[in-house]
């Protein structure tokens, strides 16, 4: 282990503590019933820190901001393996993350790999992935895209949106998953055993390093975060039926035109679009019969439309 490695560990291990209280306050806001929303449709546990999103059909994982300066061969790194390289740290075991993302339906390609009859790299593939990050600040709540907190190398700007790929590891010759050895969950340069990477090729030699950490957009080391996975193929509109006949999306009031309004802009945009009816306890089957009319009625595609019951 480098000297860089040894120091950024030792600050990690120093802020556990308090990344721990600031995480379990982070994930209770996905678990305090306050709303039918809130409540019977947050973020569900899966394990190893994994959460499944059923309502908007993402995987959540936790992680701390363990690095906020210098350059980045990962995103995302397991506990004791390459914190000295990477701004977050998740102990969400690798496969665990693997199995939830096939949960929702997202579909593995493979990492970087080397052809030696044609003796080159053969570049990672795999379903596109956005990937956002979501940690407080105070009071509120803050998500972004991944890459606001990356800076190309000696430039002073973010890449542009960036072509994540759920390339889905390997197994090594003993059947053990490579990213759960490796601890590498999410990598910018040429890994062959990420579990989710940039469909592009990137040396991992120190001089040819692309990206590094912006470190005055990345809040202090130790803060509690969670890395929000999802496609970025197909856009999910989750919205929830209430008993009163009250729909929501997003925490706020929907309507069948103003959903209408939305899914249409989104197939503009070249999107798949799926949506996710989430039916409250107590709603009956009348009343979601005719919601789904009052949807056709507004100019939606009924074949569009999944319904999701609350999730134990």
């Amino acid at each position: 282990m480098t000297l860089n490695s040894i120091v950024s560990y030792a600050i990690y291990l120093s802020a556990c503590l308090l990344g721990n209280l600031a995480m379990a306050d982070l994930t209770a806001e996905h678990q305090q019933p306050q709303t039918a929303q809130a409540g019977q449709f947050s973020p569900k546990l899966f394990k190893d820190d994994v959460r499944i999103d059923w309502l908007r059909n993402r995987v959540e994982i936790d992680a701390e901001v363990v690095l906020r300066r210098g350059p980045l061969e990962l995103l995302v790194c397991s506990p004791g393996t390459r914190e000295h390289e990477s701004i977050f740290v998740s102990s969400a075991k690798p496969s665990s993350i693997y199995q939830a993302m096939g949960l929702i339906g997202l579909t593995p390609g493979h990492p970087v790999s080397y052809n030696p009859k044609t003796e080159q790299l053969i570049p990672p593939a795999g379903e596109s992935l956005k990937l956002s990050v979501r940690w407080r600040e105070g009071q509120n709540l803050t998500t972004v895209p991944v890459e606001r907190w990356l800076q190309l190398q000696d430039e002073k700007k973010s890449p542009a949106e960036m072509d994540w790929m759920f390339t889905g590891s390997v197994r090594t010759t003993d059947n053990r998953f490579a990213a759960d050895l490796e601890g590498t969950v999410v990598s910018v340069v040429d890994f062959a055993s990420a579990l989710i990477a940039v469909g592009a090729l990137h040396s991992d030699s120190n001089e040819l390093l692309w990206v590094q950490a912006f470190e005055s957009r990345i809040p202090p080391v130790g803060t509690a975060c969670s890395i929000i996975i999802e496609s970025a193929e197909r856009v999910t509109v989750g919205v929830v039926l209430q008993k009163g006949g009250e729909l929501v999306h997003d925490g706020k009031s929907a309507t069948p035109l103003g959903l209408a309004k939305l899914v249409k802009q989104q197939v503009r945009d070249h999107h798949e679009v799926v949506i996710n009816l989430g039916i409250a306890e107590g709603v009956s089957g009348k009343l979601v019969e005719k919601t789904l009319a009052s949807w056709v009625a507004a100019g939606l595609d009924r074949s569009l439309v999944s319904l999701r019951r609350p999730q134990s």
